[in-house]
């Protein structure tokens, strides 16, 4: 049995974001891509059998949608933003994550819970009342 990964579930036709549906002869919309970071790295590393590759994976996946954003539903991201508490996890992502336009953000964790979907929600609210030029909310979580 072959593999499969989370980027490869992207890969399927006419795949739409959220249901929403882009017409693609309108200008540009331009996008907020907010990740929670920790919980879908932590979602791939056990929902693919505790793959040592979940790092690339995330970013794997993180890339394809900004290519379908753009290719298919006319979406330039214009903030993006991920949540997550980088010592605690694999810290070699924000790296990763900053080469794809994609700010990582300290969210504070303990041993049981994250914060990060709270920062997630937070600046989701910030943004719809400081940049009324964005038109597309996506939201990536696990």
């Amino acid at each position: 049995m072959q593999e499969k990964t989370i980027a490869q579930d992207l890969n399927t036709p006419n795949t739409s974001v959220l249901g929403a549906q882009f017409d693609q002869s309108q200008p540009l919309h331009t996008a907020a891509l907010l990740v929670d970071y920790e919980n879908f790295y932590l979602s791939i590393l056990n929902g693919y059998g505790r793959r040592q590759n979940a790092t690339d994976d995330a970013i794997e996946t993180l890339s394809r949608l900004d290519r379908i954003l753009r290719d298919d539903h006319a979406c330039n991201v214009v903030v993006g933003r991920s949540y997550a508490d980088f010592y605690r996890i694999n810290g070699e992502a924000q790296g990763q994550l900053q080469l794809l336009g994609i700010q990582p953000c300290y969210a504070l964790a303990t041993e049981h819970k994250n914060s990060a979907d709270v920062c997630l929600a937070i600046e989701a609210v910030n943004l719809i009342h400081s940049r009324p030029e964005l038109s597309v909310f996506v939201v990536v979580a696990g």
